[in-house]
């Protein structure tokens, strides 16, 4: 870890920050609807070197999505060597990918475990909780791997990738919550029925309630025990304590000090990486998964301001949960309140619970580079290389530079923040009323040439005279006619989709495009809205 100098660091960027203060004159935030046409210019590259550095990506492996199909197939012959995994990872060398962290865990381990139940134990399991069960069919590949070939394929991997000059993480899920409502799953290990009988969970209701309750400290002990063990038995650049699975870690309402103990347990698994380090001789980063808020963080009981203050990290993934990616992720807030550790921008397989296209991942890559991103991450979208996914072979070779994201083109799609804590509202700015209706869209460059459209759609049919739509105070021209449904448009059979042309000019060349709706009634009802930025050669 970057555990010295930082406070230096800090010092010099807060007396930076009060020079610069010092030294402006006048100030004052401009409005962005009085944009004066001839303020429009492109983004200086000399003057913004760090928004045109290629940023890289960061991708997350689960433990079972293309893991196993992959295990299955090099096993068919009935022969495996190590080199027989090197495809797993040597398909990422080439593209933009500048770290893999591989996820190690759900409830149970999917390397060998001393602490948590492992595959080859739950690929044994006969009966659980008195019922007969058999887990060989969805184990197989794991099983034998380890116990035929007697190869670690984490271990392979971890050292291929370091080889390949891909930076290695560790992954650790550090509350799965997957099949919760079933009585007997491969998935859960020892510690979930452990929990379930001793009363150890956070006892919610839904999809959470069988989370682990980090307030027993013999789940946090689990927890250290089995991050002691995977990051001293494998050799690797970085560790992820992934708390977007799930942020659920406390009890509600239970009198506890949640933030002092998850502090606490930082600082033990700071200890635990110390050790690590000094066993391999090389710094180790910790990187925390979170969600988007950084007060609803703190809710959930994550104190990042403490953590960052004794630099018990290197780094923070700002992430969705799963179901839809989030439009209006604050990185540039992150940023701003965390200058001494790296943010990184993350967005998931899906988008109103809908595949990505390329575009629409393009769209997210940009926003996060244009807020100060020092990292694209992905997350659920790996490939097996037996049966790869062109759209994330394209985007592993796209998302991690702006040069290459702007020739693309971008779909900003205004989405929903998809998980809050409780006594929350998750933001989520559609449905809403047409009149007097606001948003803010962040892009990233946009050049004079480009194409600008607009897409909305209403409960109600309408003519140009019925509404119009303001980009950055400037109206836009309608396209006559109702038209097809967008792919995203999440109530495309109840409403009317229609489009707006806006030239670029008027557009800001990376940032907040300002978008207002000015109906000529009260009767109209905003369900959807994207902005499309197309170079002009496509």
């Amino acid at each position: 870890m970057k555990r010295y100098a930082k406070f230096t660091i800090i010092l010099i960027c807060f007396i930076l920050m009060i020079a610069l203060l010092i030294s402006c004159e006048g100030g004052g935030t401009v409005n962005p609807t009085q944009k004066p046409e001839s303020t429009y210019a492109p983004i200086n590259r000399e003057d913004n070197p760090d928004l045109y550095e290629t940023k890289g990506i960061f991708l997350n492996i689960d433990i079972n999505s293309v893991t196993f199909p992959f295990l299955n197939k090099v096993q068919e012959d009935g022969s495996v060597t190590e080199e027989d995994l090197y495809p797993f990872v040597d398909q990422y060398v080439g593209t933009q990918i500048t770290d893999i962290a591989f996820n190690v865990n759900t409830q149970i381990s999917v390397t060998r475990s001393e602490v948590l139940t492992d595959v080859v134990e739950r690929y044994n399991t006969k009966e659980v909780n008195g019922k007969t069960v058999n887990f060989t069919e969805a184990l197989k590949s794991m099983y034998g791997i380890y116990e035929i070939y007697n190869i670690d394929p984490y271990d392979v991997w971890i050292s291929r990738t370091r080889e390949k000059g891909i930076n290695a993480w560790l992954s650790i899920r550090m509350n799965d919550c997957h099949e919760y409502d079933v009585e007997t799953s491969w998935l859960h290990g020892s510690i979930y029925y452990e929990a379930l009988k001793n009363g150890w969970t956070v006892n919610g209701s839904g999809t959470f309630k069988n989370n682990l309750d980090y307030a027993v400290s013999e789940v946090r002990q689990t927890m250290l025990d089995y991050i002691r063990e995977q990051i001293l038995r494998y050799d690797v650049d970085g560790l992820e304590l992934d708390f977007s699975r799930e942020m659920w870690c406390f009890k509600t309402n239970d009198g506890k000090d949640h933030l002092s103990i998850m502090n606490d347990f930082m600082r033990q698994v700071n200890s635990i990486v110390e050790a690590a380090e000094t066993k391999w001789g090389h710094d180790i980063k910790i990187n925390l998964r979170l969600m988007r808020d950084i007060e609803q963080t703190k809710a959930f009981g994550f104190d990042v301001d403490t953590m960052v203050s004794e630099n018990l990290l290197d780094a923070i993934t700002v992430c969705p949960r799963w179901a839809s990616n989030d439009s209006d992720m604050p990185i540039d807030e992150w940023k701003a309140r965390y200058p001494s550790v790296e943010i990184y921008g993350g967005f998931t397989d899906l988008t109103y619970n809908l595949g990505n296209h390329l575009q629409i991942a393009t769209a997210y890559a940009a926003q996060f580079i244009q807020q100060g991103a020092d990292k694209v991450y992905l997350y659920n979208t790996f490939n097996n290389p037996y049966a790869p996914n062109p759209n994330y072979t394209q985007m592993y070779n796209i998302c991690g530079d702006l040069d290459t994201i702007v020739q693309q083109g971008q779909w900003y799609v205004v989405t929903y923040q998809d998980i809050a804590p409780e006594g929350y509202t998750a933001w989520d700015p559609l449905p809403a009323l047409a009149a007097n209706f606001k948003i803010g869209i962040t892009t990233g460059p946009i050049a004079s040439s480009d194409e600008v459209l607009i897409f909305v759609s209403f409960d109600k049919e309408i003519t140009k005279e019925d509404m119009k739509l303001l980009v950055n105070g400037k109206e836009a021209t309608f396209v006559d006619g109702e038209i097809a449904n967008r792919y995203y448009d999440k109530n495309a059979n109840e409403t009317h989709l229609y489009c707006y042309s806006i030239s670029a000019e008027y557009c800001n060349n990376g940032g907040e495009q300002l978008i207002e709706l000015v109906p000529a009634s009260h009767k109209y009802r905003v369900h959807y809205l994207e902005l499309t930025v197309t170079p002009k050669a496509q």
